[in-house]
């Protein structure tokens, strides 16, 4: 199973690399990719060039969603994409790192109705005091159903059945 995880990780990778929201807003921000965009470029600001490494995305409430690492990953490639050789792997005097959580939508009006959102929230953490700088981007929101389930997806192997059970066959 642990040789199928880089795989699933790069195609969830892929996905969300591509993928789009169809929720129209106010702001511009349409699905992840112009989150982490938005993210990255707050980010560098907030670095004030100095360099960082990136820390671990996890998930808040959601025990078995997996779409951390390739959060973490895109991140890591907008950052390098907007400024080259920022994102160092040890030693860095910052880190980046984050949480996601999916609940009730932030508009009252959508969230009676059972709309959800997928919330971001990226923190930059000064790695010699501990002290952070939170990047609320509370405007995130992923309707996208395939999107969704693809970030939150939880992944495992299959539990071992009777003898003469076969995969084929669960």
């Amino acid at each position: 199973m642990r040789s199928v995880l880089p795989f699933y990780l790069a195609a969830l990778l892929l996905t969300l690399a591509s993928s789009r929201s169809s929720f129209a807003e106010p702001e511009p921000v349409n699905g992840l990719s112009d989150v982490i965009k938005i993210a990255a470029e707050e980010v560098l600001k907030l670095a004030n060039g100095q360099p960082l490494s990136i820390g671990q995305v996890t998930p808040t409430g959601l025990p078995d969603a997996n779409g951390g690492p390739a959060i973490g990953l895109l991140l890591k490639l907008e950052l390098e994409r907007q400024k080259p050789g920022i994102v160092l792997e040890k030693d860095a005097p910052f880190e980046v790192n984050g949480t996601f959580v999916f609940g009730p939508h932030p508009d009252a009006s959508e969230a009676t109705l059972g709309q959800k959102a997928l919330r971001l929230i990226f923190r930059i953490v000064d790695t010699q005091t501990g002290e952070e700088t939170p990047l609320r981007l509370s405007r995130f929101f992923l309707q996208d159903n395939t999107t969704i389930a693809r970030v939150l997806q939880p992944s495992g192997s299959l539990p071992t059945g009777p003898p003469g059970d076969t995969p084929e066959k669960r």
